[in-house]
């Protein structure tokens, strides 16, 4: 056993995929040569904020994944209020007339979904709920980093 962890060990670097051994363009993957997402061209300052805004969901996904594994239902509730409508506020009404309309969309039915979520948890108090309600909010994050990417005009 020990002998197989060895040699295991001594063929990793070379299981390795090529682009990380070279900076190479011909050695990265077909699917990282072209990026077919919609741009949405903001100056530096608005992606800043639209970057902000999604880190800080990023960090809330992981408070109420912690909370619910601690089945703290009242924190999942306190979280997932705070990424609700709420936080739409954050991003000034002049950088959100300049995101195309699929992109609110998904946006706001995000932050509907939170609202949602935390009401539930508030008054279900069901984890497995949850788990079902942050399921299908990931989806739509997903399909947004999918379908569009931010760039500086």
């Amino acid at each position: 056993m020990k002998k197989y962890f060895v040699l295991m060990i001594a063929l990793v670097p070379f299981s390795l995929p090529s682009f990380a051994q070279s900076d190479d363009q011909e050695s990265l993957p077909s699917f990282a040569q072209s990026d077919s997402r919609q741009s949405i061209p903001l100056n530096a300052e608005e992606r800043i904020v639209i970057l902000t805004e999604m880190r800080g969901l990023l960090a809330g996904l992981q408070e109420i994944t912690a909370a619910l594994a601690a089945n703290e239902m009242a924190e999942v509730a306190r979280v997932a209020k705070s990424l609700g409508m709420q936080m739409v506020q954050i991003v000034p009404l002049s950088i959100r007339q300049k995101l195309p309309r699929g992109f609110k969309q998904l946006g706001f039915a995000v932050h509907q979904d939170f609202d949602l979520m935390a009401l539930d948890a508030q008054n279900l108090g069901e984890s497995q709920q949850t788990l079902v309600q942050l399921g299908d909010t990931l989806a739509k994050c997903v399909a947004c980093h999918a379908a569009y990417q931010i760039t500086v005009k």
